[in-house]
């Protein structure tokens, strides 16, 4: 990948790995708050919720709030890969012509081999003589 959407990828990487971490420890201070409750532990439980508020709003701030976001970064990357997103050439007949014209001795020999293997191939199949001869009538301009 081009350069800076791989710096970009690696980022984005990084922080929704943090971003998940901020997360599993909010919930294990959550599950302790939830234990010290049940063993009327009251200040410890207070103190696991606190450290899950901690943690959630980190997680908050990761993703979509604090400068560097990542909600900026992912708009970022995206954008970068719209305004930098390849456009198919066109593949017209004429172009197809001014390539062979253009090409050089061992496209063209290449070109032909295959062309022949084709040939080779269909050369015993089964062939519709009706089919073919109403296409051949379609190409006539006389």
């Amino acid at each position: 990948m081009p350069e800076p959407l791989t710096t970009y990828i690696a980022f984005w990487h990084d922080k929704v790995a943090t971003v998940a971490l901020q997360i599993h420890y909010g919930a294990d201070a959550l599950q302790s708050a939830g234990i010290a409750l049940q063993d009327g532990n009251y200040y410890y439980a207070g103190t696991c919720l606190i450290s899950a508020h901690t943690w959630f709003e980190n997680a908050f701030d990761y993703m979509g709030y604090a400068s560097g976001c990542e909600k900026d970064r992912l708009y970022t990357t995206m954008n970068w890969i719209d305004v930098n997103w390849p456009t198919a050439p066109t593949v017209t007949m004429a172009s197809i012509l001014n390539a062979m014209l253009a090409a050089k001795f061992d496209e063209l020999q290449k070109f032909i081999g295959i062309e022949d293997a084709y040939r080779c191939a269909l050369w015993d199949a089964p062939f519709n003589i009706d089919f073919y001869a109403a296409l051949a009538r379609g190409f006539k301009k006389w």
